[in-house]
């Protein structure tokens, strides 16, 4: 799942390395797509939930016509980059998008979040930096309680189905902690948890390098985590 502060972004950006890897290593790859809040208008539309509920939607497609893509049902993981893994947590620890579709968050065997943003919506729109406030604002509006909702961090439960998490974290000190508050619920419901410290990569690289020749700090982690987790 792409990101791109869920207003911008394509999934068929920055994906040859990953076809090459994942087929390569004999798993079915998609990239999707998702509605992107247009924030030229006034109000910002659309948001929340549109984004996780389009995934969720294409998550559901995937496993609907699995007979023809040749999709294992019993191991499907979910990954996303920055908003994407963001959108990835929702989806994966919040039942409400997958159960339009007669489904339960362990539909998702195994999540990955690269970077990803989101976790806790309440800091975001409360963020003290004008330029990630009004990225949150845009994407999930401004009701206290909807960004309450809409936080992985606050649907993270034990005994949900919630699946085995691989968390790539980097940047800031204040994105460091949002990542370790995601981690630490994760692992206090006794989800378990493998995260990969990224903090030599920038932003775009920690997604960009999964899959590209030479890449030591996030590719063989990844693949470690995925073979594992579906084996488990």
């Amino acid at each position: 799942i792409h990101g791109g502060g869920w207003t911008e972004g394509d999934k068929a950006e920055g994906i040859e390395d990953k076809v090459r890897l994942f087929t390569d290593a004999g798993y079915v790859f998609a990239s999707i797509n998702y509605r992107l809040t247009d924030p030229d208008v006034v109000p910002a539309t659309p948001t929340h939930p549109v984004h996780d509920q389009d995934a969720a939607d294409a998550v559901a497609w995937l496993l609907e016509h699995s007979d023809e893509l040749g999709v294992d049902t019993d191991r499907v993981a979910v990954l996303g980059h920055s908003a994407g893994g963001g959108i990835t947590a929702a989806i994966a620890t919040d039942g409400t998008y997958l159960a339009a579709h007669g489904l339960d968050v362990d539909a998702i065997r195994c999540a990955g979040s690269i970077d990803g943003e989101g976790y806790d919506v309440t800091r975001g729109a409360t963020h003290p930096d004008p330029n990630v406030n009004i990225t949150y604002l845009n994407a999930f509006g401004d009701d206290p309680a909807v960004w309450a909702e809409a936080s992985p961090v606050n649907q993270v439960r034990p005994g949900a189905g919630i699946p085995d998490f691989f968390v790539a974290a980097r940047g800031t000190p204040m994105r460091l902690d949002l990542h370790a508050e995601f981690v630490e619920a994760l692992r206090g419901a006794s989800i378990p948890v493998t995260v990969v410290d990224a903090r030599e990569l920038d932003h775009a690289e920690v997604s960009d390098d999964i899959g590209a020749p030479g890449d030591t700090v996030v590719t063989p982690a990844l693949m470690e985590f995925l073979g594992g987790c579906f084996n488990s």
